[in-house]
């Protein structure tokens, strides 16, 4: 009997544990959306915003066009190579 009480205080510590954690988590992720969002209406406030995003796009669209240029190193065609891909 003293087993089985033991076993069952251990099962209700590690539920208050568990149920603690997720409630941190789910605290810690409000937080973080609460954060985001005064970020960003800061940003926006300051009128950065559209600029970062202009940025990043150009960025993402340069590096595209990169790797359109490419040359293929095994056969000196332009990616995407097709003999090599087949091979």
């Amino acid at each position: 009997m003293v087993r089985c009480t033991q076993i069952v205080t251990k099962c209700v510590i590690l539920i208050k544990f568990f149920s603690l954690v997720c409630w941190l988590n789910v605290n810690v992720i409000i937080a973080y959306f609460a954060f985001v969002s005064v970020l960003k209406e800061t940003l926006e406030n300051r009128g950065v915003l559209g600029q970062i995003r202009a940025r990043v796009r150009a960025e993402v669209f340069g590096a595209l066009d990169d790797q359109v240029n490419e040359v293929c190193t095994y056969c000196c065609f332009e990616y995407p190579c097709v003999p090599c891909v087949s091979s």
